[in-house]
């Protein structure tokens, strides 16, 4: 099912989006498109398969707003089959990939297109991101070197890039069904084809998340360990010293992360009680990076039975 205004004029952006069950953040990110000062692009968000009202939303919003058009898939089929179809509708020959949870001032759009202006066609434009909890004034948080720091060649959280090389790479691997990868694995593929990277810091994006608490643990980690397993799936793709990097799937990582446990460093109950006091004190950047360092044990531990499943299958 599709709905959305089809126009005879060809924009010259097309910004991709793909949701699930997020309709709150959706509606945020979809007013801060409505108020961009570059004017010549279409929005395409493929529903993945919700089970909230996210259907009848777009379809109301697509009625007042000719630059939206929207399809639903039948089932959640995962990031990369959402961002596939919506390649697949793209109209315009410069992308912008967002998040659904992503927050955008004024001037994303046409910085954006600036950089595409000043750069070329083989140039990947990768927008800053940076956490916030405020979804009534994200604009007034302040970048922060803790958790918003970013050296991803292709992420698509905040991304623009033309259309034809995605064409010719094939688009995402839609075999990353988790969370998780399937962005920087399209990427390598790009880089092969000879695609640079360079940062656009004007294009900033405020990616909206829950305050960090302990009562959240169990999701956290149970989007970690999808990672972890995910990460398998990308160091089988491309069974590189790069990637084992990347994935950390190397002695060195193992290693470390057993020394965290044999000293301690790895109590879960002591550290939530003490990363729960910095969240309130109002801290909750310093919690969000702390607990990843927490929660980075659980990825490996899903990569490590990943790679030991796969490994018991071939015997």
């Amino acid at each position: 099912m599709s709905a959305g205004a089809h126009h005879s004029h060809m924009s010259q952006i097309s910004i991709l989006i793909p949701s699930y069950n997020s309709l709150k953040k959706l509606k945020l990110c979809l007013e801060s498109l409505q108020n961009q000062w570059f004017s010549d692009f279409e929005v395409i968000v493929i529903d993945d398969g919700s089970s909230d009202p996210t259907p009848d939303y777009l379809k109301n919003l697509a009625q007042h707003w000719p630059r939206l058009r929207w399809e639903r898939l039948p089932q959640n089929q995962g990031r990369s089959a959402a961002r596939n179809r919506a390649l697949a509708l793209a109209q315009g020959p410069l992308l912008i990939f967002l998040d659904s949870d992503m927050i955008v001032p004024p001037e994303f759009v046409s910085a954006h297109h600036r950089f595409h202006l000043q750069h070329g066609p083989g140039w990947i434009g990768q927008g800053q991101v940076i956490i916030t909890h405020d979804a009534e004034n994200p604009t007034q948080t302040p970048y922060s070197s803790w958790t918003d720091a970013s050296r991803a060649f292709f992420d698509t959280c905040n991304l623009s890039v033309a259309l034809e090389p995605l064409q010719i790479a094939g688009g995402f691997d839609p075999n990353f069904r988790q969370y998780g990868w399937e962005d920087l694995e399209l990427g390598i593929r790009l880089r092969r084809q000879g695609m640079r990277s360079a940062p656009v810091p004007e294009a900033r994006g405020y990616h909206l998340e829950a305050r960090f608490s302990s009562t959240d643990w169990p999701a956290l980690i149970e989007k970690e360990q999808a990672r972890g397993a995910g990460a398998w799936l990308f160091f089988q793709k491309h069974p590189t010293f790069e990637v084992r990097i990347i994935t950390q799937l190397t002695p060195l990582h193992q290693a470390l992360d057993w020394l965290l446990q044999a000293g301690g460093w790895l109590n879960e109950a002591k550290i939530l009680k003490k990363l729960d006091t910095l969240a309130q004190q109002g801290h909750e950047k310093m919690a969000l990076a702390l607990a990843r360092g927490l929660l980075n044990h659980h990825q490996l531990k899903a990569l490590h039975k990943a790679r030991q499943t796969k490994n018991e299958k071939a015997l």
